[in-house]
């Protein structure tokens, strides 16, 4: 079973966020700025202890460098309401349409005949 911890560290009024996942033998940190694009890496390492005993020394060594554990973020917006304000777009734009026996599946074909030839796209809810 997985286990994950988040800390966070306010650096001149900068909100920096890491995180650290434990996995078995893998061990997946993840870094950032609030509002910035997360980085991260992995390691797979030689046995369970050996992971542990990582997960432990990488916590220790952001502690020690001012970051404090703090409780992961709540999803922003719930799936169904995302969805829901899509399908009315897609459903209601007048250029897609239903494909038959797929739920959630919506097409629009596009007839380029002077350029490089007709294609589908499709949008996928889901």
């Amino acid at each position: 079973m997985a286990e994950t911890r988040y800390f966070d560290k306010n650096d001149n009024d900068v909100v920096r966020h890491w995180q650290i996942t434990l996995d078995g033998i893998r061990c997946r940190m993840g870094w950032g700025v609030a509002g910035g694009v997360m980085r991260g890496s992995s390691m797979t390492l030689d046995d369970e202890a050996h992971a542990l005993r990582h997960f432990i020394r990488k916590i220790s060594e952001k502690k020690r460098a001012g970051y404090v554990e703090v409780a992961p973020e709540a999803p922003q917006a719930k799936a169904d309401e995302a969805d829901v304000q899509l399908l009315d777009v897609v459903a209601h734009g007048d250029k897609y349409e239903p494909v038959a026996g797929h739920a959630g599946v919506f097409v629009i074909f596009h007839d380029f005949k002077a350029g490089p030839g007709p294609f589908y796209d499709y949008c996928i809810l889901g």
